[in-house]
């Protein structure tokens, strides 16, 4: 009765239990010794006798001698006086507590406290309508009634299940079916016929247009069709254009003109089998061989899909390449390895380890570093087959959602939580906490001297060296960060479900979002010079941006999945899908021609 209470002054001494140091509770006093005690610390039954072995006090004997209730404390008790609990309010620091002002000011002896709450004008309760209301104060409850959206119809009884306001109600039961009598059965036909009239001509309405749909996506496929044998056509022209280049260039000498490798796309097999991609393979490592070198991507360029890898047996969350070699993992535990130069043999190695989902790989010039959500960070050797290096196990207690390697450190993150490694031995060197919900998202500046982290509505940035301080933090209102892209001019943010945002690198004014994707933009990477951004979208879609004007370039829908991961290297590019496939395309560097056919190379004059 008492735990909840706060007293105007404290109870003096004598009214507390010598053995609970509590305040007296059914006060029995003890004939042998003259002390009151709380009758269940003085005795096990109801039966008067003492089960208390010695009195705490004077350690007179009490087991077995008789006790009887003090009436005089018990009275004593009844008259303390004590605060409404709606007159007071706790501390959130502490578990003080304080009057609130806006409360009950009402003091009342503690005898009273049951009877004033069930009275109290300030005492919330539930409004009778819905729980859904919520708790409203007992003195607001008719102000609550007049937008209260839960008030039932009053033939509720007899199956009516609308709900709304008190006005909303009233309008209701004069339609209402439920309550239908001889005399208004007519009425209620008639507006039901009148109903059924206006429904018809929505519905033929709906059918005029439908048609009109139809017809306008008969014209549209007319119009694809065109579009097909145009672009076919170019494509042609675009090939012959190859051929003539190939004449003059030692990287072509083994094609004729007519039969200069196909960028179709191509899918290789899982098992890599001469057999099955023997048609393929001299065209594949001929196309790769020809990537280009350059940091600087010329508009107007396009990428063409020009493989796929397939081999996992479930969702692809992860891409990373070291070298010529190109590693990827995700939902079967595995780590495939493949060869750049020799894609047409398929996968080359399989690393296993983990056993649970991997949702990153980071590849440095010495170890491959992965994780994800059996909790452990692993090494690996390049040079080793495929054998585990070193694992460290439970380096978080959720899942390891980010990962990154900052020269002699490596940077994990999880659920409210970034922890740092040494890149070496794994051990672990420091650890950010409280940090808002996941952190899914890491991202390190060109100079290696700031750590972007994305979470929930906030992006920090910390320094990368000890003691790993806190150098910025932004808030904003564009949901959780899934991916992060750092330019020399811009922060990139892939969020839940507004797309990529934009924000300035040194200022952090947020510049404007880009849009066209629909869903989580999992994953983000810039081209080399940071003028475009690549983004992979849950949507499916992979979109290419130019960052100076902001427009969208080119879209590339090869997936039937959620895009999971992106990875690039010398104009190739490399998607990872929750379809199981990776799709490699191809930096293509367009030809524009002058209306008398002179092939044009743009940036070059003629």
């Amino acid at each position: 009765m008492t735990s909840n209470v706060v007293f105007v002054e404290e109870p003096s001494s004598h009214l507390l239990c010598p053995v609970c140091k509590n305040l007296l509770l059914e006060p029995m006093i003890s004939v042998e010794c003259g002390h009151t005690f709380c009758k269940a610390c003085l005795q096990n039954t109801g039966e008067g006798v003492a089960s208390l072995a010695e009195c705490p006090v004077d350690s007179k004997p009490l087991k077995g001698t008789r006790s009887v209730p003090n009436r005089s404390i018990e009275s004593q008790i009844d008259e303390l006086q004590i605060f409404c609990k709606c007159g007071i309010k706790r501390l959130d620091s502490r578990n003080d507590v304080v009057e609130d002002e806006t409360g009950c000011p009402e003091i009342i002896p503690l005898a009273s406290q049951t009877s004033h709450e069930e009275e109290c004008s300030f005492v919330k309760v539930v409004c009778p309508n819905s729980a859904l209301c919520g708790k409203v104060p007992r003195s607001k409850l008719e102000d609550h009634f007049q937008e209260c959206q839960h008030f039932p119809c009053d033939f509720t009884e007899r199956g009516c299940s609308f709900r709304g306001t008190k006005q909303a109600v009233e309008d209701h039961i004069k339609s209402c079916t439920c309550q239908l009598t001889s005399e208004s059965i007519p009425s209620v036909v008639l507006e039901l016929q009148k109903e059924n009239i206006e429904l018809k001509t929505q519905v033929e309405a709906l059918n005029h247009k439908l048609a009109v749909v139809e017809q306008s996506h008969e014209s549209l496929l007319t119009h694809m069709k065109k579009l097909e044998v145009q672009m076919q056509a170019v494509t042609e022209k675009l090939n012959d254009t190859n051929g003539l280049r190939s004449s003059s260039s030692p990287g072509y000498d083994s094609y004729p003109p007519s039969r200069t490798p196909s960028t179709r796309s191509m899918r290789l097999s899982r098992s890599g089998s001469a057999g099955s991609i023997s048609g393929l393979r001299n065209s594949m490592e001929f196309i790769i061989s020809q990537s280009p070198r350059s940091d600087s991507w010329q508009i107007p360029f396009e990428f063409k899909c020009i493989g796929t890898l397939m081999g996992h047996s479930n969702a692809i969350n992860c891409i990373a390449i070291n070298g010529h070699k190109v590693y990827s993992s995700g939902g079967d535990f595995h780590i495939k390895v493949w060869d750049i130069e020799k894609l047409s043999k398929g996968c080359i190695q399989t690393m296993q380890g983990h056993t649970n989902t991997v949702q990153v790989l980071v590849a440095s010039s010495d170890f491959l570093y992965s994780a994800g959500d059996d909790r452990t960070i692993r090494m690996w050797r390049y040079n080793t087959a495929g054998t585990e290096f070193k694992c460290r196990n439970d380096a978080h207690a959720k899942s390891i959602s980010a990962m990154i390697k900052v020269e002699g450190h490596i940077f994990t993150s999880s659920h409210s939580f970034i922890k740092v490694w040494t890149a070496e031995s794994l051990e672990l060197i420091h650890t950010i906490s409280g940090l808002h919900h996941w952190v899914r998202a890491l991202a390190v500046d060109s100079k290696m001297e700031r750590l972007y982290s994305g979470s929930h509505n906030s992006l920090s940035v910390w320094d990368t060296k000890p003691p790993f301080a806190l150098k910025r933090k932004l808030d904003h209102t564009y949901g959780s960060i899934y991916s992060i892209a750092i330019t020399h001019q811009y922060i990139l943010l892939g969020t839940h479900s507004q797309n990529v945002q934009i924000f300035e690198v040194e200022t952090y004014a947020h510049v404007r979002s880009l849009g066209g994707q629909i869903g989580i933009i999992n994953c983000m990477v810039t081209s080399p010079d940071g003028q475009f951004l690549i983004s992979g979208s849950f949507d499916n879609t992979t979109m290419i941006f130019n960052l100076e004007n902001f427009l969208s370039l080119q879209v590339l829908s090869r997936h039937q999945g959620s895009i999971n991961a992106i990875s690039l290297r010398n104009g190739l590019l490399f998607t990872g899908s929750e379809d199981k496939d990776i799709k490699i395309f191809k930096y293509f560097k367009a030809i524009t021609y002058s209306s008398y056919g002179i092939h044009i190379t743009p940036g070059k004059d003629t």
